[in-house]
């Protein structure tokens, strides 16, 4: 199942980023402009072409418009093109780590912005072009930095134990409440929930303190072991968190099967305490 969505996940991004290659370098040409025999762009009109003077010359004005409406007309296409190219690294992500697939959208936000900004050098007729390039370079860093920024500066997560048999006779042991998590890479919920969640401070800090963490990867299937708790515990797909109370007996009603923002979660985690 994983390899299905990997692949088709896949031919997803390739299409992607063929059509952003293919718009970001056609030259797109508006239906009312044609060209003359030497090779400068004119308007059409129904009365025949327009631009031309009496000795056959194209007047300044109407090269200028047409060139004109020819670069902005690139530019909407090269936009779309960097749009189709950030819709393709964030499909992308799944298939890396966490920290890679935000670097690959930064990655992308930043060669945006050089391209719009300092590379391309599409002119237009009208004043605001230049400000409205610019205005696009500078919203993309400003993208990039706060996606860098936001992993640099995240705090510490919820410290989870990777599932083993013998952690599981140990924590017999520990009287202490389990939450189990069981995830998976691809699983955008479960992104969040690592993310936003497990990285909250009173959630690591209860966390941490009174209960058990054990995490279940379930990225690749085929284990046995993991075969074997998603027939006990009865798990349908990912995310799942289930709570254990100290007699190692699931609290059904605590059961999650979604992303849950830090705060109902945190309630949710003082209710697994106070289950005896």
């Amino acid at each position: 199942m994983k390899t299905i969505k990997k692949s088709g996940l896949a031919l997803i991004v390739i299409s992607l980023i063929l059509s952003a290659l293919w718009f970001t370098n056609q030259s797109v040409i508006p239906k009312d402009v044609s060209w003359d025999a030497r090779g400068f762009p004119v308007e059409r009109s129904p009365a025949g072409i327009r631009g031309l003077n009496q000795a056959g010359e194209v007047s300044g004005s109407s090269k200028d418009n047409a060139y004109g409406q020819l670069h902005g007309w690139a530019m909407i296409w090269t936009l779309m093109g960097w749009i189709l190219m950030g819709m393709a690294a964030y499909f992308l992500q799944p298939l890396f780590s966490k920290t890679i697939g935000l670097f690959v959208m930064a990655g992308t936000a930043v060669c945006a912005a050089i391209h719009l900004g300092w590379v391309d050098r599409t002119k237009a007729s009208f004043k605001a072009f230049e400000w409205i390039k610019m205005t696009l370079a500078m919203a993309a860093l400003v993208f990039a930095t706060i996606l860098v920024g936001s992993c640099v500066t995240k705090g510490p997560g919820a410290n989870f134990n990777h599932y083993q048999n013998e952690f599981m006779g140990q924590t017999n042991v520990i009287k202490k409440p389990v939450i189990i998590d069981f995830s998976a890479d691809w699983c955008s919920p479960c992104r969040k929930l690592d993310d936003i969640t497990f990285h909250d401070k009173k959630v690591v800090e209860m966390a941490e303190k009174d209960f058990v963490l054990i995490k279940v990867d379930l990225t690749s299937k085929g284990d046995p072991v993991y075969e074997k708790l998603l027939y006990l515990y009865d798990i349908k797909g990912v995310p799942t968190i289930i709570f254990l109370d100290k007699n190692r007996k699931e609290i059904k009603e605590l059961r999650l099967v979604d992303f849950e923002p830090p705060a109902l979660f945190l309630e949710r985690m003082i209710k697994a305490k106070q289950t005896n």
